[in-house]
């Protein structure tokens, strides 16, 4: 016997020759019997074979594009409210109003300058300290006995009259 031939005392069990399933590894993503080995002549891949599905980053790569883009409009401009607002509220200081300031102090307004500002913090001794006018961070009390416009008092509606 050459070492081709093969003998039906070679065959397994089921009538399957070890030897062709052991020729040709089956390929990663292909079906049993469909190799897709190379052509030792350089002629590219056997008939029979399927290219891999287009796709991956390529595709990915435009809405990675549009969501840095996006993410990056939400920071410019979502600030610029919240800026508004706290500029207003620093232009509409008064003396007697009672504000806290970035590090928690409480106190009551008694002098204001363009960029400064006293704050009466203690009254039996009567102690004053000076604070930037940015380092205020919110009026707790306005000076004139109504309390400041916050987000939920500006939010409610006006109760209706019953009866007029």
């Amino acid at each position: 016997m050459s070492n081709f031939e093969i003998s039906t005392s070679d065959l397994g069990a089921g009538g399957v020759d070890f030897l062709t399933l052991a020729a040709a590894p089956p390929v990663a993503g292909r079906p049993l019997g469909e190799s897709g080995t190379v052509d030792p002549a350089g002629g590219g891949a056997q008939p029979g074979t399927t290219s891999p599905p287009p796709g991956g980053f390529g595709q990915m790569l435009p809405m990675l594009v549009m969501l840095m883009l996006l993410l990056f409009v939400f920071t410019a401009f979502g600030g610029r409210k919240e800026k508004k607002k706290r500029a207003e509220m620093l232009s509409s200081l008064r003396r007697m109003d009672e504000v806290q300031t970035v590090g928690g102090i409480i106190g009551t307004i008694s002098s204001i300058s363009d960029d400064e500002i006293t704050l009466k913090v203690d009254q039996a001794n009567n102690t004053k300290l000076r604070f930037s006018r940015g380092s205020v961070q919110k009026v707790l009390r306005a000076a004139r006995g109504t309390a400041p416009e916050t987000s939920e008092t500006a939010e409610m509606p006006e109760p209706e009259k019953i009866g007029a």
